[in-house]
Protein backbone atom coordinates (compact mmCIF):
# COMPACT_ATOMS: atom_id res chain seq x y z
CA UNK A 1 0.00 0.00 0.00
CA UNK A 2 3.12 2.45 0.48
CA UNK A 3 4.66 1.52 -2.07
CA UNK A 4 1.40 3.00 -4.26
CA UNK A 5 0.75 5.84 -2.11
CA UNK A 6 4.76 6.91 -2.35
CA UNK A 7 4.75 8.13 -5.60
CA UNK A 8 1.93 10.22 -5.73
CA UNK A 9 3.39 11.89 -2.79
CA UNK A 10 6.63 13.11 -4.36
CA UNK A 11 4.19 14.20 -7.46
CA UNK A 12 2.39 16.36 -4.77
CA UNK A 13 5.69 17.36 -3.33
CA UNK A 14 7.41 18.48 -6.69
CA UNK A 15 4.19 20.44 -7.47
CA UNK A 16 3.87 22.27 -4.20
CA UNK A 17 7.41 23.35 -4.50
CA UNK A 18 6.89 24.10 -8.04
CA UNK A 19 4.37 26.35 -6.82
CA UNK A 20 6.27 27.69 -4.37
CA UNK A 21 9.04 28.79 -6.48
CA UNK A 22 6.81 30.15 -9.06
CA UNK A 23 5.28 32.05 -6.51
CA UNK A 24 8.16 33.54 -5.53
CA UNK A 25 9.18 34.27 -8.91
CA UNK A 26 6.18 36.38 -9.44
CA UNK A 27 6.32 38.11 -6.33
CA UNK A 28 9.84 38.91 -6.93
CA UNK A 29 8.80 40.33 -10.64
CA UNK A 30 6.86 42.53 -9.16
CA UNK A 31 8.44 44.01 -7.38
CA UNK A 32 11.28 44.49 -9.60
CA UNK A 33 8.72 46.14 -12.06
CA UNK A 34 7.57 48.18 -9.06
CA UNK A 35 11.27 49.32 -8.64
CA UNK A 36 11.45 50.07 -11.81
CA UNK A 37 8.40 52.07 -12.40
CA UNK A 38 9.83 54.03 -9.42
CA UNK A 39 12.99 54.90 -10.99
CA UNK A 40 10.56 55.59 -14.51
CA UNK A 41 9.14 58.50 -12.49
CA UNK A 42 11.88 60.04 -10.96
CA UNK A 43 14.10 59.62 -14.35
CA UNK A 44 16.41 57.27 -12.67
CA UNK A 45 17.20 55.33 -16.12
CA UNK A 46 20.55 53.83 -15.32
CA UNK A 47 18.83 52.12 -12.20
CA UNK A 48 16.41 50.05 -14.19
CA UNK A 49 16.28 46.91 -14.84
CA UNK A 50 13.65 46.13 -17.77
CA UNK A 51 15.06 47.18 -20.88
CA UNK A 52 12.01 48.46 -21.94
CA UNK A 53 11.41 50.54 -19.45
CA UNK A 54 14.71 51.80 -19.39
CA UNK A 55 14.42 53.04 -23.13
CA UNK A 56 10.89 54.87 -21.88
CA UNK A 57 12.69 56.26 -19.59
CA UNK A 58 15.76 57.31 -21.56
CA UNK A 59 13.47 58.83 -24.06
CA UNK A 60 11.87 61.03 -21.60
CA UNK A 61 15.12 62.24 -20.20
CA UNK A 62 16.27 63.23 -23.82
CA UNK A 63 12.87 65.09 -24.53
CA UNK A 64 12.92 66.82 -21.17
CA UNK A 65 16.96 67.78 -21.37
CA UNK A 66 15.86 68.21 -25.28
CA UNK A 67 19.17 66.63 -26.44
CA UNK A 68 19.43 64.49 -29.05
CA UNK A 69 22.40 62.51 -28.11
CA UNK A 70 20.80 60.95 -25.14
CA UNK A 71 18.50 58.79 -28.09
CA UNK A 72 21.54 57.24 -29.00
CA UNK A 73 21.76 55.17 -25.41
CA UNK A 74 17.97 53.99 -26.30
CA UNK A 75 18.58 50.03 -27.69
CA UNK A 76 14.81 49.45 -28.86
CA UNK A 77 15.08 50.86 -32.71
CA UNK A 78 11.01 51.96 -32.43
CA UNK A 79 11.63 53.59 -29.52
CA UNK A 80 14.79 55.44 -29.99
CA UNK A 81 13.26 56.85 -33.28
CA UNK A 82 10.09 58.18 -31.31
CA UNK A 83 12.98 60.05 -29.00
CA UNK A 84 14.45 61.45 -32.43
CA UNK A 85 10.91 62.39 -33.80
CA UNK A 86 9.98 64.38 -30.46
CA UNK A 87 13.42 66.04 -30.49
CA UNK A 88 12.59 67.49 -34.00
CA UNK A 89 9.19 68.55 -32.98
CA UNK A 90 10.10 70.56 -29.78
CA UNK A 91 13.13 71.99 -31.25
CA UNK A 92 11.26 72.37 -34.62
CA UNK A 93 13.87 70.89 -36.40
CA UNK A 94 13.01 69.24 -39.88
CA UNK A 95 16.55 68.37 -40.81
CA UNK A 96 16.55 65.81 -38.08
CA UNK A 97 13.32 64.00 -39.45
CA UNK A 98 15.64 62.97 -42.41
CA UNK A 99 18.16 61.23 -39.82
CA UNK A 100 15.28 58.79 -38.44
CA UNK A 101 15.29 55.12 -39.72
CA UNK A 102 11.68 53.96 -38.47
CA UNK A 103 9.63 54.99 -41.41
CA UNK A 104 6.24 55.62 -39.15
CA UNK A 105 8.25 58.36 -36.82
CA UNK A 106 10.02 59.78 -39.70
CA UNK A 107 6.80 60.37 -41.47
CA UNK A 108 5.36 61.54 -38.46
CA UNK A 109 8.34 64.00 -37.93
CA UNK A 110 7.99 65.44 -41.56
CA UNK A 111 3.84 65.23 -41.32
CA UNK A 112 3.74 67.26 -37.81
CA UNK A 113 6.87 70.21 -38.93
CA UNK A 114 5.00 70.50 -42.49
CA UNK A 115 1.89 71.59 -41.42
CA UNK A 116 2.89 73.16 -38.42
CA UNK A 117 4.90 75.60 -40.44
CA UNK A 118 2.88 75.34 -43.86
CA UNK A 119 6.50 74.00 -45.30
CA UNK A 120 5.02 71.80 -48.23
CA UNK A 121 7.89 70.72 -49.41
CA UNK A 122 8.09 68.52 -46.57
CA UNK A 123 5.60 66.91 -47.65
CA UNK A 124 7.11 65.35 -50.61
CA UNK A 125 9.28 63.58 -47.81
CA UNK A 126 6.48 61.73 -46.36
CA UNK A 127 6.65 57.61 -48.06
CA UNK A 128 3.10 56.70 -47.01
CA UNK A 129 0.36 57.96 -49.67
CA UNK A 130 -2.92 59.19 -47.54
CA UNK A 131 -0.41 61.08 -45.10
CA UNK A 132 1.09 62.97 -48.06
CA UNK A 133 -1.85 63.65 -49.02
CA UNK A 134 -3.32 65.12 -46.04
CA UNK A 135 -0.06 67.22 -45.31
CA UNK A 136 -0.62 69.22 -48.72
CA UNK A 137 -4.50 69.41 -48.35
CA UNK A 138 -3.64 71.18 -44.76
CA UNK A 139 -1.38 73.34 -46.06
CA UNK A 140 -3.39 74.12 -49.16
CA UNK A 141 -6.25 75.35 -47.16
CA UNK A 142 -4.43 77.10 -44.38
CA UNK A 143 -2.51 79.08 -47.20
CA UNK A 144 -5.33 79.24 -49.28
CA UNK A 145 -2.56 78.04 -51.95
CA UNK A 146 -4.71 76.16 -54.66
CA UNK A 147 -1.21 75.08 -56.25
CA UNK A 148 -0.90 72.30 -53.42
CA UNK A 149 -4.16 70.92 -54.61
CA UNK A 150 -3.06 69.98 -57.71
CA UNK A 151 -0.67 67.19 -55.73
CA UNK A 152 -4.12 65.37 -54.70
CA UNK A 153 -6.83 62.79 -55.65
CA UNK A 154 -9.48 63.73 -57.81
CA UNK A 155 -11.92 63.93 -55.24
CA UNK A 156 -9.02 65.55 -52.57
CA UNK A 157 -8.03 68.14 -55.65
CA UNK A 158 -11.75 69.40 -55.67
CA UNK A 159 -12.71 69.40 -52.08
CA UNK A 160 -9.39 71.53 -51.55
CA UNK A 161 -10.30 73.96 -54.06
CA UNK A 162 -13.59 74.48 -53.12
CA UNK A 163 -12.85 75.21 -49.28
CA UNK A 164 -10.32 77.72 -50.72
CA UNK A 165 -12.98 79.54 -52.78
CA UNK A 166 -14.84 79.96 -50.09
CA UNK A 167 -12.05 81.07 -47.63
CA UNK A 168 -11.02 83.73 -50.09
CA UNK A 169 -14.70 84.34 -51.73
CA UNK A 170 -12.70 83.81 -55.29
CA UNK A 171 -14.78 82.57 -57.84
CA UNK A 172 -11.95 82.57 -59.71
CA UNK A 173 -11.35 78.84 -58.04
CA UNK A 174 -14.62 77.41 -58.89
CA UNK A 175 -12.99 77.66 -62.48
CA UNK A 176 -10.74 75.00 -61.57
CA UNK A 177 -13.45 72.47 -60.69
CA UNK A 178 -13.39 69.34 -63.03
CA UNK A 179 -17.16 68.71 -62.33
CA UNK A 180 -19.87 70.68 -63.38
CA UNK A 181 -21.88 70.56 -60.88
CA UNK A 182 -19.21 70.78 -58.60
CA UNK A 183 -18.37 74.31 -60.19
CA UNK A 184 -21.91 75.18 -60.58
CA UNK A 185 -22.49 74.43 -56.34
CA UNK A 186 -19.08 76.70 -55.45
CA UNK A 187 -20.18 79.62 -57.08
CA UNK A 188 -23.33 79.22 -55.84
CA UNK A 189 -21.84 79.09 -52.28
CA UNK A 190 -19.82 82.27 -53.27
CA UNK A 191 -23.08 84.10 -53.78
CA UNK A 192 -24.56 83.37 -50.62
CA UNK A 193 -21.24 83.84 -48.69
CA UNK A 194 -20.66 87.06 -50.54
CA UNK A 195 -24.45 88.07 -50.29
CA UNK A 196 -23.78 89.06 -53.94
CA UNK A 197 -26.33 87.67 -56.23
CA UNK A 198 -24.05 88.12 -59.55
CA UNK A 199 -21.95 84.62 -59.75
CA UNK A 200 -25.82 83.12 -60.26
CA UNK A 201 -25.60 84.36 -63.45
CA UNK A 202 -22.23 82.04 -64.18
CA UNK A 203 -23.91 78.96 -62.66
CA UNK A 204 -24.86 76.42 -65.95
CA UNK A 205 -27.11 73.57 -64.29
CA UNK A 206 -30.73 75.52 -64.64
CA UNK A 207 -31.69 73.74 -61.34
CA UNK A 208 -28.47 75.24 -59.20
CA UNK A 209 -29.23 78.49 -61.21
CA UNK A 210 -33.01 79.01 -60.11
CA UNK A 211 -32.07 77.99 -56.55
CA UNK A 212 -29.07 81.02 -56.58
CA UNK A 213 -31.81 83.50 -57.50
CA UNK A 214 -34.59 82.35 -55.42
CA UNK A 215 -32.02 82.42 -52.19
CA UNK A 216 -31.51 86.28 -52.97
CA UNK A 217 -35.08 86.83 -53.50
CA UNK A 218 -35.89 84.98 -50.37
CA UNK A 219 -33.64 87.12 -48.66
CA UNK A 220 -34.94 90.54 -50.35
CA UNK A 221 -38.30 90.03 -49.30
Amino acid sequence: MFKKILPLLIILLVLLTSCNFLTGATITNQQDLAQDNLHLENLECSKIQNQQIRDSCVAELATTKQDLAVCDLIQDQKTKSYCQEQIAELTNDSDLCGQIDDRYWRDNCHFHLATTNNQDDLCHFIFTPEQKQTCFKEIAIATNNAELCEFLTLNNREACLSKIAHATLDIQYCQLLDNSINRDACRFKIAKLSGNSQPCELIGNDIIKQDCFAYFAEQSE
